[in-house]
């Protein structure tokens, strides 16, 4: 629980608002609703199928964005 109350705060915000799981108060009735009202506001929609898409991006440019270079 210490551990907890520290990170909390610090990593919190990082989260971005649209982020469900595993946060409190945020539920996946909450996404599924916020999904609803979207689905009802825009008239258009984006199908991605990302199958294999880890396996097409350039493995030395991931690996040197994850490190923050």
């Amino acid at each position: 629980m210490v551990v907890k109350s520290k990170l909390k705060p610090a990593v919190d915000p990082l989260f971005h608002p649209d982020s469900y799981g595993y946060r409190p108060g945020k539920s996946a009735l909450d996404a599924v609703g916020q999904a609803r009202q979207r689905c009802w506001r825009y008239d258009w929609i984006v199908d991605l199928d990302i199958k294999g898409f880890f396996d097409n991006i350039p493995q030395d440019l991931l690996k040197f964005q994850s490190y923050g270079f």
